[in-house]
């Protein structure tokens, strides 16, 4: 079980017979990545070693402990180096657990690597008995440690990198075809925002619904103020199709600042209370772990996921959508770029907003109590949407549209 920052733990041997006897073996906190007590590497080797462990451990889920001594004392190698894995926890704040640690006595000319139980399915006790024999044995018989560690360290983290590929490859197997999307057509509820032009940041919001598809929209209380995107919106072609001149204007990507222009559908709901009886969408409970990825170059793009859960982390950016409050309080999660292409725009809802005049990165957000309205009123059963637009090009569209009408 590994922390979230590993360290390669090197300890102090200096004890007396009557402490190595002790039956509780106690240890020195560690002072960084390579702690060579044993005094078997070179400043630069330390160095070294130490890059390569934190890169590692930075691009991949799998956490990598080396320790150092001159001898276990009266204790076996195979003790040790568990009673050491266990006081360190190594592997401890991610899930699965990956951490491994490579304990070697120098003196005793011994050497150990430990693994934790998540591991056990990746690196076999054959596998890792074979890389020893291949890599540590001939070295450590030169006495040259430095070469032995980095040698096993190139097994571990190839067999492990190979083990990641794999997994992403079943995982994308796995990912079952969409469902076929419901057309607006066949929408009964709206919640249509509008804004002065492309670059504002405020604009009004209202509801409508409908009895059927053939019936008229009908508005559902009065409008209220939303903010938009800080840099306004630009176009996006969801449940819509772009209007032929929309090649002058720019479309929607990541990081833009913009919020999405166009027809999406609201698929579910979001926040940090367990789920009312009010709320009629499917909803996920924020919890420490839950994360909207937005690396383009992830398999979980544009997906919101619990980081404890998903055994594939391919991402290095994500919104860890707990600690945006009170922002995040409550949300509704926005069909845009549901085909998830790379670089078209993740992580877009509806939310309460930080107030009257600060726009988001993307997001369309309101005043909490009008949140808990739209929430609140929103029916998976009647195909939500949101219809977002500038105010005169929804007039330009209202009618090959088919959109509610505002007045």
């Amino acid at each position: 079980m590994l922390q979230k920052t590993i360290l390669v733990l090197l300890f102090i041997f200096g004890l007396t017979t009557a402490q190595a006897q002790e039956k509780k073996l106690t240890f020195p906190a560690p002072v960084g990545f390579v702690n060579d007590f044993a005094d078997v590497l070179s400043q630069a080797e330390e160095l070294k070693l130490k890059s390569r462990l934190e890169e590692f451990q930075k691009n991949n889920s799998l956490e990598i402990a080396v320790a150092t001594i001159r001898t276990t004392g009266d204790k076996s190698i195979f003790d040790y180096s568990l009673a050491l894995a266990r006081e360190w926890k190594i592997g401890s704040q991610t899930k699965p657990s990956y951490g491994a640690l490579l304990l070697i006595a120098v003196d005793d000319r011994k050497y150990q690597t430990q693994i934790s139980k998540d591991l056990e399915t990746v690196f076999s006790d054959s596998k890792i008995g074979e890389w020893q024999r291949q890599t540590l044995v001939p070295a450590f018989r030169k006495n040259k440690f430095y070469a032995g560690i980095n040698d096993y360290l190139t097994a571990l983290e190839t067999s492990f990198s190979e083990y990641k590929d794999n997994e992403k490859e079943k995982l994308n197997k796995k990912i079952q075809p969409p469902k076929p999307i419901v057309p607006f057509s066949e929408s009964l509820q709206a919640v249509v925002v509008t804004t002065k032009d492309w670059s504002a940041v405020q604009g009004e919001a209202k509801i409508f619904e409908r009895a059927n598809n053939k019936s008229k929209w009908k508005a559902v209380g009065k409008s209220f103020p939303v903010v938009v995107g800080a840099k306004g919106m630009a176009w996006s072609d969801e449940l819509n199709e772009l209007p032929s001149d929309t090649g002058r204007l720019l479309m929607k990507t990541e990081g833009d600042g913009k919020s999405p222009a166009g027809i999406f559908r609201l698929s579910s709901a979001f926040g940090t209370v367990e789920k009312s009886d009010k709320i009629k969408l499917p909803y996920i409970k924020l919890e420490k772990w839950t994360e909207c990825v937005d690396d383009v170059k992830s398999a979980s793009y544009n997906r919101i996921v619990n980081r404890m859960q998903v055994g594939n982390f391919d991402w290095k950016s994500s919104e860890k959508m707990l600690e945006i409050r009170p922002q995040y309080d409550l949300g509704v999660f926005v069909e845009h770029n549901s085909e998830k292409q790379a670089g078209g725009g993740s992580c877009i809802f509806l939310h309460i907003w930080r107030d009257a005049n600060t726009g988001t990165a993307g997001c369309t957000a309101m005043a909490r109590r009008n949140m808990e309205t739209v929430l609140n009123w929103l029916d998976a059963k009647k195909n939500p949407v949101l219809i977002q637009l500038p105010a005169d090009d929804y007039k330009k569209l209202q009618t090959s549209w088919k959109l509610p009408n505002l007045k």
